[in-house]
């Protein structure tokens, strides 16, 4: 218990430190700008951004396949920022996001869709800019939660216990370039009593390329790995090409073919090792 609370209030207390501190330097202070210092990370399963995938899927231990279709709907908030300019400065916001996870498969010759889980999440974080670099510190809240349609259909009839239901600080610096951002990322669950397991670390890239005069199209490459304590420091790995249109209703939308295998991202069942691959669509939460 003191071992959590003492990470929160470090997280509060530097936070509004390093605001008061660099204030006086700062030329202007800004409510609820339209972007933000720190842009979600693309191909993170669990990043609060709304996206949308149809996938084939298959559960490598017992090889079960279906058809499986994620999708988030998330918002993010920066609420004010104390700004040198477009590349330096701090801003505190927040966001949120529910993960809702269908999939088809056949039972008894026919089509069946059902509702498997839903994970709700909402975070605080604090971002700093300077220049190239940026480095986002959030403290976020996160629990799953079984849909209706899977736990009748499997006759669930008692508590199942749930590691998905947790808080974490985490800290994450990002380096930006024209053509690649690179990032990397270390987490720590704070919540007092809890069954999961603590540490988590995670790492990335995306490379986009204009292909087009006008830059409203752009090519994109990247690959998202989570390495957590709960799932024996087993990677998660995503990969991802495909392309960006720059500006619809002056927010991005990324077209892309997606690969994932590893532990579930969602779900009481995170134990669980998947893989699939499909299409998949994102949008910017701002």
């Amino acid at each position: 218990m003191k071992f959590s609370t003492f990470f929160i209030f470090s997280f509060l207390f530097l936070n509004f430190k390093l605001v008061l501190a660099q204030e006086e330097n700062l030329k202007k202070r800004i409510s609820l700008p339209k972007n933000t210092y720190f842009d979600p990370i693309l191909l993170d399963p669990i990043e609060c951004q709304p996206y949308i995938g149809f996938f084939g899927y298959s559960q490598i231990d017992n090889n079960t396949k279906k058809g499986y279709v994620p999708f988030s709907m998330a918002t993010q908030k920066v609420l004010t920022r104390w700004q040198k300019d477009s590349l330096n400065g701090y801003e505190i916001g927040f966001d949120a996001a529910a993960f809702t996870q269908f999939e088809w498969l056949i039972v008894k010759d026919k089509w069946q869709r059902n509702i498997l889980n839903s994970d709700f999440k909402g975070s605080f974080f604090f971002n700093a800019r300077k220049d190239r670099w940026a480095l986002r510190t959030r403290l976020y809240h996160i629990s799953s939660h079984l849909g209706d349609d899977y736990i009748i259909r499997n006759q669930i009839r008692s508590y199942t216990p749930n590691p998905v239901n947790y808080e974490q600080l985490d800290f994450t610096l990002s380096h930006v370039t024209t053509k690649l951002r690179l990032y990397a990322a270390a987490g720590l669950v704070v919540r007092p009593e809890t069954i999961r397991k603590r540490f988590s670390t995670q790492f990335g890239f995306i490379f986009n390329q204009y292909i087009s005069s006008d830059k409203f199209y752009e090519f994109i490459l990247g690959s998202d790995v989570k390495i957590l304590a709960q799932d024996n420091y087993q990677p998660k790995v995503k990969i991802a090409t495909g392309i960006r249109i720059a500006k619809v209703f002056n927010n991005p939308v990324s077209f892309l073919l997606e690969f994932y295998q590893g532990n579930l991202p969602f779900s009481v069942y995170e134990i669980k090792k998947v893989k699939w691959a499909g299409i998949s669509f994102y949008f910017n939460p701002l």
